[in-house]
């Protein structure tokens, strides 16, 4: 799997089985750019759930 992080409000989302990177778009609801990496081992563990979900806007 991985996840997509955005590159300004540092939110994120984890892939589902199946997903790929290449099924969504490049940016993030703020306007940032989503930056896929296998794992997120340097965020922080004390986020909220509320600051980690982000818009999955599927490409057309």
């Amino acid at each position: 799997m991985g996840y997509l992080i955005c590159n300004d409000c540092k939110q994120y989302y984890e892939l589902q089985p199946r997903e790929k990177p290449e099924d969504f778009s490049d940016k993030c609801h703020c306007n940032g750019i989503l930056i896929y990496k296998e794992n997120i081992d340097f965020f922080n563990p004390n986020t909220t759930e509320d600051e980690i979900i982000i818009k999955k806007e599927r490409k057309i």
